[in-house]
Order: C-alpha cells, then structure tokens, then sequence
C-alpha cells in the first residue's frame, strides 16, 4: 500500500507569485460575471496573520453564495478555461456546489489547488455539506489589502478566523483538518447542534426583543 504523499512543504517565493497571480485572475473572472466572492479560510488566515500566503498551506479557498452563482456555474468553467486554467472537479449539487481548478504548475511541483465554494444561507448560518458560517460574518462583506490587490472577504475577519480555527494566531503544520478546524464549524450530527448552541448563546443572538 502506497503511503499518501504529504501536501506540507515550504512553497517558494515563486511558487506563492505564481498562486497570487491565479488568485487574481479567478477574482477578475467572477467579477466580470457579476458575481460576489469573499477569500476565506487559509489564504485570509495567512493574510491577516502572516501578511501573506501561508508556505505549508496547499490551496486557495474562494467563496461565492450559491443562489447568484449557482445558475452561472457553466460560465465560471467556461471563463476559467479561457484563462488557462484545468478544472478538476466539479460538484454540481446546490448544497455542496463547487468548481476546483489548478494553474501555474512550476518546475515540476504540484500547481495550486483553487476551489470555488457555493455557500448557501439557511437561517442564521451559511451551509455547505460539511461547514457552516454564522450569517453574520457573509451577510455583508469587508475589504483586505492582499500583495498589492483588494478583495473581499467576511465582515470582521478575525472573528470569523476565531470561528473557523479557535486559536487562530497558532501556527499549526499539519493537514489534518481536526488539528487546525474548531468543532463548531462543522455543520454535522451533534457537533452542528453543540456549536450552534453555545455560539448564540455566547453572543446573546436570538433571545427575543423586550
């Protein structure tokens, strides 16, 4: 049995250059669309607590709401092949829509892994099958400086950092999701139900007006 091949290692500079430039031509092809986005999850960790890519981490995370993109969903292919990007998977559900692309294979090494996420608001949360996002945090959007270009991303990011991995200021290398990921992001079984809980009850959401 084959051992699996380890996505932690040290990026080179030109590596990450070559990352930020597919970065910016994905932003560039879903505003030609009309379509809203937000960088989250390790690419925004790595710009607010590193002031750049993470070195170890292996993709980019870029989210979309699914109701506006979902129906273009054939056009963001179509627009990221014509930029000369491969598209790798596809998952055409609307609870669980996204589009993986890759660009910029350099010297041999792995290219960037790039991964378009459809988020769909049920209630108080934006869902995917496996994640969640307090409504709050993706109701409307902020603006980060990132290597020279603007983007958008979740409204007050650090809490939302503080959300999605708990002890974010912590470096951790390692791709396991269960070392880096706080329980209460997931949007499965009793953990959903356990999170949800003492998150609201925590910021005090949902009691009702005297």
């Amino acid at each position: 049995m084959k051992n699996k091949k380890s996505k932690i290692r040290i990026r080179t500079e030109e590596e990450l250059e070559d990352r930020n430039k597919g970065l910016v031509e994905i932003r560039d092809v879903l505003e030609e669309l009309g379509i809203a986005y937000f960088i989250w999850g390790g690419v925004l960790l790595g710009a607010i607590r590193e002031g750049d890519f993470i070195k170890w981490d292996w993709d980019v995370e870029i989210g979309v709401y699914t109701e506006e993109s979902y129906p273009k969903r054939e056009k963001i292919i179509e627009n990221l092949l014509k930029n000369g990007f491969t598209v790798k998977k596809k998952k055409r559900s609307n609870d669980n829509f996204k589009i993986t692309a890759t660009k910029h294979r350099n010297k041999g090494r792995e290219a960037t892994s790039y991964s378009i996420t459809g988020w769909k608001k049920n209630k108080k949360f934006y869902e995917r099958k496996l994640w969640k996002i307090p409504a709050e945090f993706l109701d409307s959007l902020d603006k980060i400086e990132f290597r020279g270009n603007t983007y958008n991303c979740p409204k007050n990011p650090k809490a939302y950092l503080e959300w999605q991995y708990g002890d974010w200021q912590t470096p951790k290398k390692t791709e396991d999701k269960k070392e880096y990921i706080h329980p209460r992001f997931s949007n499965r079984g009793i953990l959903k139900t356990i999170g949800n809980y003492f998150y609201f009850l925590k910021r005090g959401i949902g009691k009702r007006k005297k």
